[in-house]
């Protein structure tokens, strides 16, 4: 669906054809840590869709004891105060 979305964004062929090619030969120099983390993201849930296709993950996990089953909630509980985390800010009424 999003890749429709460049047909009619496009005034013209020529410009379809432009922003094609830029699309598809773009590769970033760098990758930032939000690249790195939505190419996690994106090649888990296509891992986890495969798994779960052949094995029921959900009967395997409940099974598994209680201390294995708070690794995977503890693990997203740090990852989300990681990176929501942002340098502090100085007090405004410090600066006088």
């Amino acid at each position: 669906m999003t890749a429709l979305w460049i047909i009619f964004r496009a005034r013209s062929m020529a410009e379809l054809w432009n922003i094609m090619t830029v699309m598809a030969s773009s590769i970033p120099s760098q990758v930032s840590t939000g690249m790195a983390v939505a190419c996690g993201i994106m090649v888990w849930a296509w891992a986890a869709q495969i798994l779960t296709e052949n094995i029921d993950l959900k009967k395997r996990f409940l099974v598994l004891p209680i201390p294995l089953k708070i690794i995977p909630y503890l693990a997203v509980a740090a990852l989300v105060l990681i990176f929501s985390s942002e340098t502090p800010k100085s007090f405004i009424y410090f600066q006088f």
